[in-house]
């Protein structure tokens, strides 16, 4: 008894003194007693979580002889087209599926799934070309649709509410419904349409910014109003291209405040400007008698000329003042006419350039030509194929042609310029009766440009080219 009290006061002792060596705490067991009790930190389960994300694999070149490709950075079995996921990229479970899914191919040499390989590729590609050139007819042809609607100047809503099922009628009727379901996928919604005309507008305008920075030109303008009283300003031009004089609408904007001159002349100047276009190779401008046109301190003729050209011609003169000599000296209406349209200028014009209308029957040297022009006029007027040739083709023609410009250069440019500029504004008053008629009142928010740059411009857009632009060729794009 007295020794097992003994021994529970040494237990108890031990106990206490346990308890106080516990209490004793150094500076070192301190720190490693809060280390102890605090929370793990964010550092060890970052550290924790990022050993247990999932390794992204690499395909390596061996995995064939198990029957493999990558396809995107998964691997894919050759025998049966089967993808599997990254983590399986893995040679004992390529090898597994091999030997436990294909045992009949599971012994073949390396050369059997390199074929396997091949032929699987092929039909890839194959696949994706037949889609892709279909969905590529189908934007081609959205696209020659909507030529064809901007050049008659129709509604944009014409290809889906017309158009489309007028088609749809004849080819079921002549074909059969699977050619149906093909015209079914050309994409000729409003919305779509319009941006295919928006397209074709742009190509057709750098187009024809292009040839004109390496061309002489000669412009001719005019301004009205459509039927939203809104100012229109039109802006048509002439050009040499290749073998013949080109004519083409080079601006169609509305005016956003007023039709003054010196409105007009900053929509035209920025125009310029934006385009990398000079007036250097300006030669001329025809306008109508508006005094916004053509007045002696504000018109645009006298501000462009004030600022970049030497000389304009070809303007037409103010008409008002000619009205009213006549209205108030009717007796006097031949002098009046005189005063407005001299006629030994224009005697003086037509002696001075007879030599371009008629060459083949000039014996006298032009006075309007050099030593060397004059020697180049001789040797042409001599040739009696040019003869021929002057017969058969129009005057614009003989002068563009290859014949003459190649051989009489210095001649041929001369005559080109005399027969660039504007004559008449007729081309500006059919523009604006094609824009009436495009822009009515059910059409008043129409922003015409685009329609009206296809419907009056020469240039035929290439339209393998826009298709090509395009990064997918979805039915809604």
């Amino acid at each position: 008894m007295d020794r097992w009290l003994n021994k529970s006061r040494n237990t108890v002792g031990s106990s206490s003194s346990d308890a106080n060596e516990n209490k004793c705490v150094t500076p070192n067991n301190s720190a490693s007693l809060k280390r102890a009790n605090s929370p793990p930190n964010k550092q060890s389960d970052t550290g924790t979580s990022a050993t247990t994300v999932s390794k992204r694999r690499k395909y390596d070149e061996n995995y064939i002889s198990f029957g493999f490709i990558h396809e995107n950075s998964y691997p894919q079995c050759v025998v049966c087209s089967k993808v599997f996921p990254n983590s399986s990229m893995v040679p004992a479970k390529l090898r597994r599926h091999l030997e436990t899914n294909h045992t009949n191919v599971k012994d073949k040499p390396v050369d059997y799934f390199i074929r396997l390989r091949d032929q699987l590729l092929k039909n890839k590609n194959f696949i994706a070309e037949v889609t892709k050139t279909e969905n590529e007819k189908a934007t081609e042809a959205s696209y020659m649709v909507s030529y064809r609607i901007a050049q008659a100047g129709k509604a944009h809503t014409i290809a889906e509410n017309l158009i489309k099922p007028c088609v749809n009628d004849i080819v079921s009727c002549m074909l059969d419904e699977k050619a149906v379901k093909k015209i079914n996928t050309i994409p000729l919604s409003n919305d779509t349409v319009r941006r295919r005309i928006n397209d074709i507008s742009t190509h057709i305008k750098s187009e024809l910014i292009s040839r004109l920075k390496c061309n002489n030109f000669a412009l001719q303008m005019d301004e009205s109003t459509d039927v939203s009283g809104l100012a229109v300003l039109l802006v048509f031009v002439r050009y040499k291209y290749q073998t013949s004089l080109e004519e083409d609408l080079l601006l169609c904007q509305p005016l956003s405040t007023y039709t003054t001159g010196y409105e007009i002349f900053n929509m035209l100047n920025n125009f310029f400007e934006i385009e990398g276009l000079t007036w250097d190779n300006c030669i001329d401008i025809c306008t109508d008698g508006a005094k916004a046109m053509v007045g002696k301190t504000a018109g645009v003729v006298s501000r462009i000329k004030e600022e970049y050209l030497e000389s304009i011609d070809g303007n037409i003169e103010d008409f008002d003042e000619i009205y009213g000599e006549i209205e108030q000296h009717l007796n006097e209406i031949l002098s009046s006419l005189e005063k407005y349209f001299p006629e030994s200028k224009d005697i003086e014009f037509i002696q001075r350039y007879n030599w371009v209308k008629n060459p083949f029957l000039i014996n006298d040297k032009p006075e309007d030509l050099s030593i060397t022009e004059y020697e180049e006029f001789i040797e042409m007027t001599t040739d009696s194929s040019l003869k021929t040739l002057f017969d058969k083709i129009s005057l614009t023609d003989f002068w563009c042609s290859s014949s003459i410009t190649n051989e009489y250069q210095s001649l041929a440019k001369k005559a080109i310029l005399a027969l660039l500029p504007f004559a008449t504004t007729y081309l500006c008053e059919t523009g604006f009766s094609s824009y009436a008629s495009m822009k009515t009142k059910y059409r008043n928010k129409l922003d015409a440009e685009a329609d009206m740059r296809i419907q009056l411009s020469p240039i035929k857009p290439n339209i393998k080219i826009l298709v090509n632009k395009k990064s997918q060729h979805h039915g809604s794009h």
